[in-house]
């Protein structure tokens, strides 16, 4: 079965190459969901990649105003008329009484302009001019041999008024060989469902979406693949900030984390370590490739051994031994004599000997490399640590919010769901960044100092690197 892209590469993949040629697809939603753009990106696409020609018969918006609407998104239609691949039918002026022969007008245009893809916005304007019998004849009858004679992949736009469940008369789905619905899900983030595609075997059905520069997929994040090891490109701090190694991270919060900053990173039980290292690793290789020192107590019970592996993927083995110190909790009969580890928590030792020597190893590896230094604290395995002892805990994290900001020091702390300490400290940090899981996707927003929408995180390579895509969800 030939394929026609939707203009959407996600949704590309989702229906295996992308609409059915020469099919009639019902878009349907409430309004504001995003129809429109769909539709048009659906067009554009279709003349910029494949020069394919497409009409849009527009009985919601005047051709001027369809035109900026559409431009004010990045689609130039009007380059795309000059070239002869682009033609919106206004049908707009259109009444009741005339119905008949303007659809006579509108069949006989497009029939002229031959395209290969086809839009008509909204369908329910013929549905309430024509009834339901005219209607379905005409679907039938007109659309549907012109249509499937000349091959014309087509989408029929249709409105679901909020609280109807229905998407019109109820008549357009016979004919159709595909349904496609948007909506919200209940965090509010835009929804693509499949309700039927005709010839295609669908892996899932309903999927995120964006309308951030165009009407875009949302997937879940890629996991890892083995990659260059090539030195890390510094990005440059703004004044009194650290660059979080992502420059759509520095973007989200403002240019970086603020020098002096106690920040949390609070994720859902779903969210796999990989998509949290995208937030740990690249802030860790900044630090250390600007010559300062970095401090772990590992997140999710990873060992040195461990995290020197992922650091020196960008950060050469001296530096890592020179700049980096990892906690390690004093276990009998292990190796712990590299010289990168720190061990404590032997248990005849009071509970105040960790943080003493969490506080020793950061001053010297301030002293040794003069600069600030990043402390990179799993929230699990302290409280694992200071198990029993919460409020000796709470009191320790109080003491290290007010060392970061007299000596311009960094922390970034990593929770997990269940841990009796996050909900303790969220009024007394600096700075409280959210990662939630929805159906595989990640999504991530700051709750705190000033509260951000949500975006979408992705995996992206670049140059060698993995790196932190943000999609803001809009």
């Amino acid at each position: 079965m030939t394929r026609v892209s939707t203009g959407t590469e996600g949704l590309d993949s989702l229906l295996g190459g992308g609409f059915p040629k020469g099919s009639i697809v019902l878009i349907t939603g409430n309004p504001g969901t995003g129809k429109t753009i769909f539709s048009t990106q659906f067009l554009y696409k279709g003349a910029m990649v494949g020069r394919e020609r497409g009409v849009y018969v527009s009985f919601a918006e005047a051709k001027d105003e369809f035109g900026q609407d559409a431009k004010s998104v990045g689609f130039d239609l009007d380059a795309l008329s000059r070239k002869g691949l682009f033609k919106i039918v206004d049908c707009v002026s259109m009444t009741e009484s005339g119905i008949s022969e303007m659809l006579g007008d509108m069949v006989q245009s497009v029939a002229d302009f031959k395209p290969q893809r086809l839009v008509i916005d909204p369908i329910s304007a013929i549905l309430q001019g024509l009834g339901r019998a005219e209607t379905r004849s005409l679907l039938h009858n007109v659309f549907g041999k012109i249509i499937k004679r000349h091959q014309i992949t087509t989408l029929l736009v249709g409105e679901i008024p909020y609280g109807d469940k229905h998407t019109g008369f109820g008549i357009e789905e016979f004919v159709v060989d595909g349904v496609i619905t948007l909506g919200r899900s209940q965090d509010n983030f835009r929804t693509l469902g499949v309700r039927k595609m005709r010839g295609t075997r669908l892996s899932e059905s309903n999927v995120f979406f964006t309308l951030n520069n165009g009407f875009q997929i949302i997937r879940p994040p890629a996991a890892p693949r083995p990659g260059k090891t090539e030195s890390w490109k510094v990005i440059d701090d703004m004044k009194g900030r650290f660059s979080t190694g992502s420059h759509d991270l520095d973007a989200l919060v403002d240019g970086g984390y603020p020098e002096g900053r106690y920040v949390l990173l609070e994720t859902d039980a779903n969210v796999p370590i990989y998509v949290v290292n995208l937030f740990v690793l690249p802030l860790a290789w900044n630090f250390l490739s600007q010559g300062r020192g970095v401090l772990f107590l590992p997140v999710l019970g990873a060992d040195g051994e461990e995290i020197k592996k992922l650091l020196t993927e960008h950060v050469r083995s001296e530096v890592f031994v020179k700049q980096v110190r990892v906690f390690e909790q004093a276990k009998e009969g292990r190796d712990q004599t590299a010289p990168y580890l720190i061990v404590g928590g032997n248990p005849e030792d009071p509970l105040q000997h960790i943080e003493e020597l969490l506080n020793k190893t950061s001053l010297k590896l301030r002293k040794d490399t003069g600069q600030p230094v990043l402390r990179i604290i799993g929230y699990p395995a302290l409280e694992s640590l200071y198990a029993g002892q919460i409020d000796l805990l709470f009191k320790e994290i109080g003491s290290e919010i007010a060392v970061n900001r007299s000596l311009g020091n960094l922390t970034l702390a990593v929770a997990r769901p269940g841990l009796q300490i996050t909900p303790r400290v969220l009024n007394i940090v600096d700075w409280h960044i959210r990662l939630i899981e929805r159906n595989g996707c990640i999504f991530c927003h700051v709750v705190k100092p000033k509260p951000t929408p949500y975006a979408a995180v992705e995996r992206a390579m670049s140059g060698g690197y993995q790196t932190l895509r943000l999609i803001p969800m809009v």
